[in-house]
């Protein structure tokens, strides 16, 4: 008989649990279930980045005053890196406080004191339910002010008759506002490609390819969720064309992170 823990994948099979399930000891068993069954490949690899941490943390610590971790940020050209990104944390401290307190009463309220402690850390497993749940309308975190609620999105693309393309012409218009180049017609004709349904599984990524020739494979529905994430594909397309004309070592993303930063602001 097959081992049937094989035929189960975390994003068709345990997700869905996670998100809608309201018994936290069966969150809290999947959740600890998925990570106990990782690859021993995959716990292997993990263990090495842990030592090669450790490692090149006493080397450095010994030769220079600096931490390991600036290695990580020498790309931005900015000495003070670490220390601007820490103000910007202290400055949004408070309203990160707030957040997380809203978080751990509306659990709270749901699943009891018992299961959520009244100071401490939150349990990850419903940190993760509650992650998963602000892309849902019935999600545990409901709006403290129920007489201003956002705008149907959804249902403005709807009236509009808006499909997957025009999610990613509008996102070409934005880019366009601000100086950058319009796609040409054979690139949107013969390398922007709808995934098929049959394909496209319950997550729905695009896929995006931007070494050598350019290619989005975009996903073919239409949410709330796919109206963001659509616009960061296209943040991925426009700096892979003007980025391919560099030499190998100039053709990466001067500021990494960057091209995520300006798709979500």
């Amino acid at each position: 008989m097959p081992n049937k823990c094989k035929l189960i994948s975390y994003v068709r099979h345990i997700k869905p649990i996670v998100t809608n399930s309201n018994d936290p000891e069966e969150i809290k068993w999947y959740w600890r279930e998925w990570r106990n069954h990782l690859p021993q490949e995959i716990k292997n690899s993990m263990h090495f980045y842990i030592d090669y941490y450790r490692n090149i943390s006493a080397a450095t610590l010994t030769s220079t005053a600096t931490s390991p971790s600036s290695i990580w940020y020498q790309q931005y050209d900015e000495p003070n890196f670490m220390k601007n990104l820490e103000g910007y944390m202290k400055t949004i401290e408070p309203l990160c406080r707030e957040l997380h307190a809203y978080l751990r009463d509306a659990l709270r309220r749901k699943y009891g004191d018992d299961v959520v402690p009244t100071s401490g850390l939150i349990p990850h497993h419903l940190v993760e339910q509650a992650l998963y749940q602000s892309w849902k309308k019935e999600s545990v975190l409901e709006n403290p002010h129920q007489h201003k609620k956002m705008p149907n999105l959804l249902q403005e693309l709807r009236g509009k008759r808006w499909n997957p393309r025009d999610l990613i012409e509008a996102s070409e218009e934005f880019f366009k506002s601000m100086g950058f180049p319009p796609f040409s017609e054979e690139l949107k004709r013969d390398h922007f490609v709808e995934i098929e349904d049959n394909m496209a599984g319950p997550d729905c990524k695009s896929y995006i390819f931007t070494h050598g020739s350019i290619e989005l494979n975009y996903c073919p529905k239409m949410n709330y969720k796919k109206l963001l994430t659509t616009h960061g594909d296209v943040t991925h397309v426009e700096y892979g064309i003007l980025k391919n004309n560099l030499t190998v070592g100039l053709n990466r993303e001067a500021c990494p992170g960057f091209a995520n930063a300006l798709a979500e602001a």
